[in-house]
């Protein structure tokens, strides 16, 4: 059914781009897919032939996405070759961290009463606090998905280090990923993983734009190009917090916001 879409879309002249699970990454690069969605794999087959049954046998709600993590080797051959797979198949990754951060603290005020939410429409708070991606969670649940997060942010790592095409994104919107402060929050992800902090940038800038075929247009600064600008008033280098520090934006050359203090620019 992966091949099928994939071929569909190719055949549309659009990009094939999955969120996958029993299918796994390896056999949908294989058969021609463009992107993978979320830091977390899932598969069984990407697992140690010994480990895959015991991982089905645990799964029984949303905490089968942290499962993974705890029986995954990052030095075995299913890994080794996934990774090879997506350089050489230029499969572009977009890890969501911020998203799976919300699940694996959902029962931690510093995600559920973050100032963050004030970015976010009242009706999708109030909607966040009735359904969860971690509806049915225990304590258990939580301490668990905590336990392995630095393996998660060490996966995304790995990708990095081995070439594949990363990118920034958060799956805004669902339960406490509010938009805009997500994205700000995935950034600091990313370093927190290991990343430098202007590498991080050019995942969010240059990576994007070349993932979604715009390179020619947008994702670096040189003539010719739109001039789609964001000025910080602090160093996002030395903390990469500061792209919260937001004085201007521009958008093909026109300020569309400034901050009390910035001035309008021709």
């Amino acid at each position: 059914m992966v091949q099928a879409g994939t071929e569909e879309a190719h055949a549309g002249g659009k990009k094939a781009i999955g969120h996958l699970f029993l299918t796994s990454w390896s056999d949908a690069a294989r058969a021609g897919i463009d992107g993978l969605l979320h830091v977390a794999p899932s598969s069984p087959s990407l697992l140690p032939p010994d480990q895959r049954a015991t991982f089905r046998r645990g799964i029984h709600n949303t905490r089968f996405m942290f499962q993974w993590f705890e029986y995954v080797n990052y030095a075995s051959p299913e890994i080794d070759s996934l990774a090879t797979l997506m350089v050489r198949h230029h499969i572009e990754h977009d890890g969501t961290l911020a998203t799976f951060e919300a699940m694996a603290w959902g029962d931690s005020e510093r995600i559920t009463s973050t100032p963050d939410l004030s970015y976010a429409a009242t009706s999708l708070v109030r909607n966040w606090r009735e359904f969860t991606l971690t509806q049915g969670w225990t304590k258990t649940d939580y301490d668990s998905a905590r336990a392995v997060w630095p393996k998660v942010l060490q996966f995304e790592k790995l990708l990095y280090d081995r070439g594949v095409l990363v990118t920034v994104g958060t799956d805004a919107n669902n339960p406490w990923t509010p938009p805009g402060a997500s994205y700000a929050r995935e950034l600091e992800l990313l370093v927190a993983a290991g990343i430098p902090p202007l590498e991080v940038i050019r995942l969010a800038t240059h990576n994007g734009a070349e993932a979604l075929g715009i390179l020619d247009r947008v994702g670096t600064i040189a003539e010719g190009k739109r001039a789609d600008l964001v000025l910080l008033d602090a160093d996002p280098v030395a903390d990469i917090g500061n792209t919260r520090r937001v004085e201007m934006v521009f958008a093909n050359g026109h300020v569309v916001r400034a901050s009390s203090g910035g001035q309008a620019a021709q």
